[in-house]
């Protein structure tokens, strides 16, 4: 199922967000999907053409950088991709009480 469509499904329901994310049968999906959303971030930033280069080209549009990576996604769909994970994140992460240290145990 699409996160979309199940994100979509939880807002039109009669239980607020936060009661369906912290529901006990969602708990494996909540973690997989903050997992998701960590490597999913990890790889845009890289496809942009890694740190540097992104942060070059939100404060200074069409400027140059100086890091040698060509990036294989432009940034504007990589901005949709960040706007897209955000919601996510807005819905998913900050209504959960999971704990999230075994995601980042696995990203360190």
């Amino acid at each position: 199922v699409h996160l979309n469509t199940t994100m979509k499904l939880w807002r039109s329901s009669h239980k607020t967000t936060s009661d369906i994310v912290n529901a006990r049968d969602n708990g494996v999906y909540m973690t997989n999907i903050a997992h998701l959303i960590s490597l999913t971030a990890d790889n845009l930033i890289v496809e942009c053409g890694g740190v540097g280069k992104l942060v070059n080209e939100i404060t200074v549009p069409g400027k140059p950088s100086v890091e040698t990576y060509d990036p294989v996604i432009d940034f504007e769909k990589a901005f949709q991709l960040v706007e897209l994970l955000t919601s996510i994140v807005d819905t998913v992460v900050f209504c959960s009480v999971l704990n999230f240290s075994p995601v980042e145990a696995h990203r360190s």
